[in-house]
Formats: C-alpha cells, sequence, structure tokens
C-alpha cells in the first residue's frame, strides 16, 4: 500500500467525520426524511431492476428478479421497524430509577459488505447508521464494488436531494483490496461487518469495536406433528430463493422416521430431486475439490445449472432443488456443511431426541449461534430446541430464509445480519439493528435508598443449604444422608476415595474414641500431622464432636509449639511417628496424652462404645477450632473460630468462586494453616463438593495429581506459583479440561508474577485475601473481569477502609483494612485485652493490613501498618518495590524493608533470592528500581542471599523477622 493510498483512505474518513458533524445537529424529523429519501432512490422500480441486474451479472451470484424482491421487501420491512423510534435526543426517560438516556451517534462506520446481497446489505447498514446520525464507508467485496458504487451514487443524489451532505455515505474506491479495508477498518469508529469469516476476522483484529457475524449452516427438523404439506412448501422456497445465497437458507433438514417417506414425496412434488448413492457421489466429486474446497462455480446457482455442471442426467436437469440423503456430520462429509446452493441435505431420525442429537451435532461442526428450524405443532418439541441448541433464533413453521432477518409475520428485527452471540465468537445474539448503532448517555440521579441485608438477597439460599445458622454437625449429617456414596475426600498419597457417608462412619468412630479417652464438648485436642485423610478426618470429626480441634504449626519452632500445647489446653496430640520422634523432647513435657495416630484404623475402639450421633448438640456458636497466628513479636494469640466462623469461611470461598457440588479442589497446603482449613476443607463440606489432598507440596507431581484426579480448581500462595513457574513444566502434555482457576493467597501476588503463570500455564489465577481471625477469606477477585494487582472485593462480609483517627474513609483514600462478618472469630483465647482492642466502637475487626478501595470497589494492599517504611516522613509501602523487583526474570523471591538511618530516619533495603542458574547484579536491580519507581523509593542497597527468604506456614514472607535480622547485622 503506498503512502498515497493511504492518504486516499485517510481522506474519505476525514470526509465523512465533517460531514457526520453536520448532521449530528438534525432533528429527528430531518433524520426521518433522510432515511425514507435514500431508502427510495434505491427500490424505486426503475433503479432496483437497474441495481439487480447488475449484482447477478457482476458477483454470478443468484437471479434477478429474487434480488429485486429481497432489495423492496427488506427495506420496506427496516423502515416499517424504524418508522416512529426515536434516535436523536432524550429516548427514554425513567424517574423511578432516576435514569435518562439520550441517543448519540458513533459517528463514522466501517461497514464490510458481502457478495451475496451487494444491495440489500449495503442498504440495510446505511437506512440504520443514518437513523442513527452517523457517516457510513462501505467496504464492498471485489466481485460488488461496481454495483456497490452505483448504489452509493443513487443515495448520494437523494442526500444532496434533501439537502444534506453526500459524504455521509461513501464507498471505498475501486479496485478494492485488503489492504484498503483494513485501514477502513483502523480509521473508523465502529466496524460492522457482514460476509466471510475472514472479513470478520480481520475486522475483529483491528483493534476497532467491532460488530460481526457467525456462519450460517442451517437445520430444520420436522417431526410427526407438522403439516408436512406446508412444510415442504416453505422449504423449497426458500430454499431456492436467489439460488441460496442466504446464509438463512436451509441447509439440512432433520425428518422423523415416522413421516420421513411422506415427506419425501412431497418434497419431490415441489420440484425437489432425490439423488441415488452413485449421484451423490458424482455431485460431491463436482461440489468440492478433493481437499474440501468448494467449487465456486456452483455457488448460488440454480439447481438444472449444477446438476448439468457435474454431469447429472433425467429429472435431476428439471429440478427446483436437489437432495441427498446423509447419515453423518463433519469435513469428511460435506454435505453437513453450508452449501450456498440449493442443495438440501437428507437425515433421517429415530425420535425426536436423536433429531436434536443431530441437529447438534451439525451445529457444533458449522453454524453454532446462528439459527435452525422447526415444523411441528408440539410447543414441548418447539421449547426444547430453546432449551438446548446453541443457536439464538428457533423459527417455527416459516419459510427460513426469509423469517431469519425478520418479515411481516414475525417480531424480529429486519436485517441481513444475524449475531450468533458467544457461540459464533460475536458480541451479540440479535439480528444487527439500530441499537448497534447508537451510543446511549445515561443521567443518573439519585434515587431512595435500596440497599439490601445479605438476608434480604440470601435466606432462601441459605436455607436450602442449611449455609447460615449451620454447624459443621448438621452439615455432615445432611450430606451422609442426600449424597452418601459422592466422594468428599481423595488422599493422593494414597489414593483413596472417601465418601461422605464412610465420612460420618468413621467420624462417629472418631467420637467414641473421644467418649472412651473422657475427651468432651469444648476440650482441646491438637495434631502434628501431614495433609491426608487421616489430619482431615481428625480436624472435621473433632468439630462435628463439639470438641476444640488445635492445628499444630510444626514449622513454627519449638518454642511456638510448646507455648501453644501449654497455652491451649491440650488433652490429647495426636502425631504422626514423625513427628512423635523429632518433637519427642516437647512432647514428653507437656501435660497432653500423646496418641501416634496414622488413619482412624489405628485408634483402638471397642465396638460397644460406638456412636450413632454426635457426642453433643453443637450450635453455630459452639467453639470450633484454636489456631495460634505466628506473630513476629511476643507470644503468637490463639484465634478462637465457632461453627459460625468456619461455616462462613467456607461459605465466602463457595460464593466468591462460584464453586458447586461436582468441584473437586486440590488442597496442596498444610492443614495447620487456616487456608487449607476453610479455603479446601470447610468450602468442601459447605458445597457438598471434593477435595484433594496431598501430604506435602511437590512441584514434581503438582500438575499430575490435578490431571489424575480431574481437579477443577487449586488454592495455592504466591510462593509456590513462583516454583511453578521457575520448573516451567509443560501443562500441554496433559488433560487438564476441567481445570477452572488457581486461587492466590495468604501474601501479595506481584502483578507481574500473576500474568507470567497464567501466560505460562494457561491457567488463571484469582488472587485473594483472608486472615487467620476472619477464617480466611475476606476478599477475592471475582471469576471474570479481576485485577492484577488487587485482592479483590469483599464476599460475605464487609470491609472498609479506617483512618489513623478511627474515621471511615471514601474509596481512593488508604487506611487501615478494617472487617465485619460471620467469619469474624469468637475471641483470642484466654486474652481478653487483645480481644477487646482488636474490634473498633462499631465491631468491625481491625485487621492491620493498610490498603485502599478503587472506584470499581476492588481493594488494592499497600502493606501492613508496622511494615511501612517511613522515609524522609514520607510513608513507603514495601509491597511497592518488591512488585518492581519481581520484574526482573532472575529474581525468584524478594522482601524490602527499612532500616535506621541518621539522616531520613528509615532507609530502603532489600534482600534478594534468584532462581537458579540466572544471574543478576545489584546495579540492574537499582536501575530497575530507579525507573520504575523514581530515585527516592530506589533501596539503598540490594543483599543477595544463598537460600529462600524465611517463611510462615503460609508461605508469606516474613518481613519484620528479615529487617529484625539485617538491622542487627
Amino acid at each position: 500500500m503506498t503512502i498515497q493510498h493511504n492518504t486516499l483512505i485517510e481522506k474519505l474518513v476525514a470526509n465523512a467525520k465533517k460531514a457526520q458533524e453536520t448532521i449530528n445537529n438534525y432533528s429527528q424529523e430531518q433524520v426521518d426524511e433522510l432515511i425514507l429519501a435514500v431508502a427510495w432512490e434505491i427500490i424505486q422500480p426503475e433503479n432496483n431492476q437497474e441495481l439487480s441486474e447488475m449484482a447477478v451479472k457482476d458477483t454470478g451470484l443468484g437471479n434477478i428478479e429474487d434480488k429485486k424482491r429481497k432489495n423492496r421487501r427488506k427495506t420496506l420491512g427496516l423502515l416499517r421497524d424504524l418508522k416512529g423510534v426515536k434516535t436523536v435526543g432524550i429516548i427514554d426517560q425513567n424517574v423511578q430509577k432516576g435514569i435518562i438516556e439520550i441517543a448519540r451517534p458513533v459517528g463514522v462506520i466501517g461497514a464490510v459488505v458481502p457478495s451475496t446481497n451487494p444491495v440489500a446489505t449495503p442498504l440495510n447498514k446505511v437506512i440504520n447508521a443514518l437513523k442513527c446520525r452517523n457517516a457510513i464507508i462501505l467496504a464492498p467485496s471485489p466481485k460488488g464494488a461496481k454495483v456497490c458504487t452505483r448504489v452509493v451514487e443513487l443515495i448520494q443524489i437523494a442526500l444532496t436531494r434533501t439537502g444534506a451532505p453526500k459524504n455521509i455515505v461513501q464507498s471505498l474506491p475501486e479496485p478494492i483490496s485488503k489492504e484498503d479495508t483494513n485501514e477502513l477498518s483502523r480509521l473508523v469508529d465502529l466496524i460492522v461487518a457482514t460476509g466471510s469469516q475472514n472479513n470478520i476476522q480481520r475486522a475483529l483484529q483491528s483493534g476497532t469495536p467491532t460488530l460481526g457475524v457467525g456462519v450460517g449452516n442451517v437445520p430444520s427438523i420436522i417431526d410427526e406433528s407438522a403439516n408436512l404439506n406446508d412444510a415442504s412448501h416453505k422449504i423449497m422456497t426458500s430454499k431456492t430463493f436467489d439460488n441460496a445465497t442466504s446464509c438463512s437458507s436451509e441447509n439440512s433438514i432433520i425428518v422423523l422416521k415416522s413421516v420421513y417417506e411422506e415427506l419425501i414425496n412431497s418434497l419431490e412434488e415441489e420440484g425437489g430431486s432425490l439423488l441415488d448413492i452413485q449421484e451423490k457421489k458424482i455431485l460431491q466429486q463436482g461440489m468440492w475439490s478433493d481437499n474440501g474446497i468448494i467449487n465456486r462455480d456452483i455457488i448460488a446457482k440454480k439447481s438444472n445449472e449444477i446438476a448439468t455442471l457435474v454431469g447429472l442426467k433425467g429429472k435431476h436437469l428439471s429440478s427446483k432443488f436437489l437432495m441427498v440423503e446423509e447419515q453423518n456430520v463433519g469435513l469428511d462429509y460435506p454435505f453437513s456443511m453450508e452449501k450456498l446452493s440449493p442443495v438440501l441435505a437428507v437425515y433421517k431420525a429415530k425420535d425426536f431426541s436423536h433429531a436434536v442429537e443431530i441437529a447438534t451435532l451439525i451445529l457444533k461442526n458449522q453454524g453454532k449461534g446462528h439459527s435452525c428450524g422447526i415444523h411441528s405443532q408440539n410447543e414441548d418439541n418447539i421449547e426444547r430446541l430453546g432449551m438446548e441448541l446453541p443457536v439464538c433464533r428457533v423459527i417455527v413453521n416459516q419459510a427460513h430464509c426469509f423469517a431469519t432477518g425478520g418479515n411481516f409475520d414475525n417480531a424480529l428485527p429486519f436485517s441481513l445480519s444475524m449475531g450468533c452471540g458467544t457461540w459464533g465468537n460475536n458480541v451479540t445474539d440479535e439480528n444487527l439493528n439500530y441499537k448497534h448503532y447508537l451510543n446511549i448517555t445515561k443521567i443518573v440521579k439519585t434515587i431512595e435508598p435500596d440497599e439490601p441485608s445479605e438476608k434480604d438477597i440470601f435466606s432462601d439460599y441459605w436455607e436450602k443449604y442449611s449455609l447460615k445458622s449451620s454447624t459443621v454437625t448438621k452439615l455432615v449429617d445432611q450430606y451422609a444422608s442426600d449424597t452418601p456414596e459422592k466422594n468428599y475426600l481423595i488422599d493422593a498419597d494414597l489414593n483413596l476415595q472417601v465418601s461422605y457417608s464412610q465420612l460420618q462412619k468413621d467420624i462417629l468412630a472418631l467420637g467414641a474414641y473421644f467418649k472412651a479417652n473422657n475427651i468432651h464438648s469444648n476440650d482441646k485436642v491438637g495434631f502434628m500431622l501431614d495433609n491426608g485423610y487421616a489430619s482431615t478426618l481428625l480436624f472435621v470429626g473433632a468439630m462435628y464432636h463439639g470438641v476444640v480441634i488445635v492445628p499444630l504449626n510444626v514449622l513454627a519452632g519449638s518454642k511456638q509449639i510448646k507455648y501453644t500445647i501449654d497455652h491451649s489446653e491440650c488433652k490429647i496430640i495426636f502425631a504422626s511417628r514423625f513427628y512423635t520422634d523429632k518433637f519427642k523432647d516437647i512432647l514428653s513435657a507437656s501435660d497432653a496424652s500423646v496418641v501416634e495416630y496414622s488413619q482412624i484404623d489405628s485408634l483402638k475402639i471397642a465396638d460397644e462404645d460406638s456412636l450413632d450421633e454426635a457426642m453433643t448438640l453443637t450450635h453455630p456458636d459452639t467453639p470450633a477450632v484454636l489456631i495460634y497466628t505466628s506473630g513476629t513479636t511476643g507470644v503468637p494469640k490463639g484465634a478462637l473460630l465457632s461453627h459460625k466462623n468456619v461455616i462462613a469461611g467456607g461459605r465466602n470461598t463457595v460464593i466468591a468462586h462460584e464453586i458447586s457440588s461436582s468441584d473437586i479442589s486440590f488442597c496442596v497446603l498444610p492443614l495447620y494453616h487456616i487456608n487449607a482449613e476453610m479455603v479446601s476443607i470447610a468450602s468442601a463440606l459447605v458445597s457438598n463438593s471434593c477435595v484433594v489432598t496431598v501430604g506435602k507440596f511437590s512441584v514434581k507431581n503438582f500438575w499430575q495429581i490435578i490431571e489424575k484426579y480431574e481437579c477443577s480448581w487449586f488454592s495455592v500462595v504466591p510462593t509456590i506459583i513462583n516454583y511453578l513457574l521457575n520448573d516451567n513444566f509443560n501443562v500441554k502434555a496433559l488433560e487438564l479440561k476441567n481445570l477452572r482457576f488457581g486461587r492466590s493467597a495468604s501474601a501479595p501476588l506481584s502483578p507481574e508474577v500473576h500474568k507470567k503463570f497464567e501466560k505460562t500455564f494457561g491457567v488463571k489465577i484469582i488472587e485473594t485475601m483472608g486472615l487467620t481471625e476472619t477464617a480466611a477469606q475476606i476478599l477475592s477477585n471475582p471469576p471474570t473481569n479481576g485485577k492484577h494487582g488487587s485482592a479483590g472485593k469483599p464476599y460475605g462480609n464487609e470491609v472498609r477502609v479506617i483512618a489513623d483517627n478511627g474515621s471511615y474513609l471514601s474509596h481512593g483514600n488508604t487506611g487501615e483494612l478494617v472487617i465485619k462478618g460471620d467469619n469474624v472469630l469468637l475471641e483470642y483465647f484466654k486474652n481478653e485485652e487483645a480481644t477487646s482492642g482488636a474490634f473498633n466502637e462499631d465491631g468491625y475487626f481491625l485487621t492491620g493490613d493498610l490498603g485502599v478501595e478503587d472506584e470499581d470497589g476492588f481493594f488494592f494492599i499497600t502493606g501492613r501498618k508496622k511494615e511501612l517504611i517511613i522515609k524522609g516522613g514520607e510513608n513507603i509501602s514495601p509491597r511497592e518495590i518488591d512488585d518492581t523487583l519481581y520484574k526482573h526474570n532472575a529474581v525468584l523471591e524478594a522482601c524490602t524493608f527499612g532500616i535506621k538511618d541518621d539522616n531520613y530516619g528509615e532507609e530502603i533495603s532489600a534482600c534478594v533470592f534468584l532462581k537458579d542458574d540466572l544471574v543478576a547484579n545489584e546495579k540492574e536491580l537499582l536501575d530497575l528500581c530507579k525507573a520504575d519507581l523514581g530515585e527516592y523509593k530506589t533501596p539503598r542497597q540490594i543483599i543477595f542471599v544463598d537460600e529462600p527468604l524465611p517463611k510462615g506456614p503460609s508461605g508469606k514472607i516474613q518481613r519484620l523477622k528479615i529487617a529484625s535480622q539485617y538491622s542487627r547485622a
């Protein structure tokens, strides 16, 4: 494309913009006169005759009389639809909702038009565009270029007659090229594309908003209740009109066996000609090449012309349309595809369900989203197609090619462009009409507040699934009764599948053991176990019986483990052989009994002491879990969670991630951490779904386990995400068809790492945020349209931001996050001072996390109050610097912290752990920070370490511990 040619396209668009500015000020009366003038200039008999003759001569498609009829009927129908429609000024007012809608033009529209309808389609688009005060530039196919040029000449005569600027309607100059059309697509405000999928794909790739259409391949079902003579006549008229140039003409009919012979006879009386097997082979060889390319010489030709061309003889030479019997669907069976000719594939169905099955196969192979037909008096059959077939239109007892684009006896908008919804990769499922050529400005006024409570919205849902005032006990009993054989848990290490009924049975056996060993309601029972059925059974089973479970963090260090055991008043500790040996001194020094435990069978339970119900009646406020937070200073605090908290923690995960009973999650995080307990174990119980556990996370088998057990989601932490990225396993070699998303929590996820993971593995990551005190999740990005770098939106609880003085802040202001909801802890165990200091006067829990809410309701975490770096009086978030460091490909882990400085009070420092076999030097990283953050926020030093950075049990890098270590160095 030369510079001069490029300038010509730009000139067309510039002229269109200038002309559009003029009609932008037109009144509704002027606009309505404009479209009448344009329409009449084209469909008046003399001009319609000329244009139809040109169309057939230039394109070689269709026939003149049908072109004339189409041009006239489609235009009259469109004008009928547009008569009295307001497209200027205020078009709607809703006082109750406080909304005023004002119609606004789109601007300049680029219209890609096909050779099959080189008059009707351009005219339809021009009228819709002008009705909405847009300018339009037509981009015809090369074959239809001359007739399109003539259409525009006539339209401009009409425009000049009314005093309108003629350049509101233009056409690309001949000769037409792909380069010109692509250039036009990039310069206009909206593209409306009809025709081949190649044209539409190029338009979609232009970057300009595009309205496209899908492929046609219409199947039509004829059942035993149909009026067969009426159906045959309508199929014939539709299939033969304009030699089947329409994407809406029937390509296949599916006839129920009981009426098959009668319908074929009726179709033959209408002029159809059924080919035998040998004739079918001859026709196929003449219509398609060996590699499946259709012979363009047969497209939109008459039936007898096709018969002559391929070498058929006898009755076929005088037929109106040809019929071939077909049984199969796919690329190897071209008669099942769109044929753009009066050739009809005929399928025989055993019954209506079989007919629906055939139609589904045809559409999934080609034509998904477009439309289907049915001839029937059976309303159940008609509605079934609308419920089951992937189509946007079901045409009932009508000649399909006339009806789909709107007709005088149906209410579809008159159009020559049919949207096919997401099935056809389109943004609309409607017949394209004037509404698609408009922008609408909404004036929004305040109304009487209408804010529902959670109860108003969720009460029926809570009641159905026993979620609001439920307990772990009730849920286990409910699902053991309702879904006894359904899997609750799969232990991947043992390849053990545990049903809900087996879970209940083993929990009752565990209760018998508790009873025999003098364990009662509200007693504390601890465990030191890796993930698996044994630990999950103990975790859920203790709560079921009203016993408080105390997960012991085996990574917390001997001092904290001893404190937890003593402070929690554990009566029994269940531990594996590995941990009884490792912590022998601590366990022997405690007052708790130690039970070596691997599975339920390892507990000695007398049959006569077995239970058939829970040891005690639990209620929502019954204590359930006592879990200790791993503070970096002082002693850890024990967060006491109730059954209500546990159910809410699981429920919030279920709601946020739209988890259903058919989901299978993968739990790799340790069960002594709140994430695994609530996000994986409790959410599976709440949703009646299944969870897969593994003893410990391993990069080597992570993806393979997901494949083996068909997991649909997993929950990890950023550290695991980094290790998976560093391993860079080829997931394309596995079948991960059920995997919907991964979930990241417990620490902020760098946006760069987030994007890289999704790009590398093709797996969506949903970033979330949770706390021990809030039974895990408080924020989550929605399943779609999340924001990288954000912890998400609240689900199931209230999250607000407060200033240091306790006042609530509006969006855009940074402060401390505070939480209120059923998921917030009962108390800090045996620590009234900490409990009272954890809530503000309105009952919100103070998280200590700093964040900001944006105008869309997404929260961004900027750090911890204690972790802020205050340099020269300016608050600096260490996470902002971490995120920049993660942009370097060699950085596996990064942690920014403050160190004392005589001049600034605090100066910035950062620790970095590099990936295997990759290198980076301090200057590279400092230059990266300077470019991204500026000199002031750039660390004074980068410390390279040889081992992974220290982390808490959840995988969160311990910033304060690192800061303390290096401030002493």
